[in-house]
């Protein structure tokens, strides 16, 4: 799915599907928004609680986290024979979202054995 098309993609809806038959969905809740810039700390650290979801930065947009998720799970090799849900946690040098109403550098991505995806958590 090219770029143009990722923002189309409903919320669980399959952003793309990997060689090994992992489908790689659209989790809305943990994309960049706009008034997150304009949020005071308190506001901030609500609306990227674990009710809320943490939420990747602008420069995390749906085709990079897409492709970064690929990567990774092609990277440890997970596929649909995956036999019970498995996740992995990673530490960038950069900053990738805002979790807890704080920046952090840190990836946790979750596989429930057919689907994929991946949220900013503390780090």
């Amino acid at each position: 799915m090219d770029e143009a098309n990722f923002a189309n993609a409903p919320d669980g809806g399959a952003l793309r599907t990997l060689p090994g038959g992992l489908v790689i969905v659209r989790r809305k809740k943990h994309e960049w928004i706009e008034s997150v810039h304009k949020m005071r700390h308190e506001k901030l650290r609500v609306f990227t609680d674990k009710v809320f979801g943490s939420k990747f930065v602008r420069a995390w947009d749906l085709a990079r986290v897409t492709n970064w998720i690929e990567e990774q799970a092609l990277a440890v090799n997970w596929t649909r024979e995956l036999q019970e849900p498995k996740s992995i946690v990673v530490r960038l040098p950069e900053i990738v979202g805002v979790a807890d109403g704080e920046r952090v550098h840190t990836i946790r991505m979750v596989c429930d054995v057919r689907y994929l995806h991946a949220y900013p958590v503390e780090d």
